[in-house]
């Protein structure tokens, strides 16, 4: 009998929740308004993401690519600036990409290029970046 109560108790423990994170929610909120193409909704979902949990990286940066998505470009680029050094290593590489085509879209050409190489640092294989770098 005892036997039976242990797997009762892990498969009861297997199905509490562990605890909703609003900073979750209001990310995958966002992005699946930002997939819809609702940028300014999925603008608001971002923020409030940030507001759970400040500093949370991966919605600093998918708030950048909806402003970018609503041509806000100085605003895009202070949040893609503020994520990068908080994300992972692997994500990265699209972050720069993305600053780099903000800049550009600010006739910061110079500063563009810049951000294009990081990319090729992180991922020398980026085909997009290297035909974007070559057009500078």
């Amino acid at each position: 009998m005892p036997h039976h109560s242990a797997i009762f108790f892990l498969c009861f423990l297997t199905v509490l929740p562990l605890g909703t994170r609003p900073e979750r929610d209001h990310l995958r909120r966002g992005l699946e308004q930002y997939r819809q193409g609702e940028y300014g909704d999925a603008e608001v979902s971002f923020r409030r993401a940030l507001a759970a949990k400040p500093g949370f990286a991966e919605a600093a940066a998918n708030l950048g690519n909806a402003l970018f998505q609503q041509s806000r470009f100085p605003e895009a680029e202070r949040f893609y600036k503020a994520s990068l050094p908080h994300l992972p290593v692997a994500a990265r590489p699209g972050v720069w990409q993305n600053l780099g085509n903000t800049l550009l879209k600010q006739n910061r050409l110079i500063e563009a290029a810049e951000a294009y190489r990081q990319v090729l640092r992180l991922k020398p294989h980026h085909a997009n970046t290297k035909t974007t770098d070559a057009k500078q």
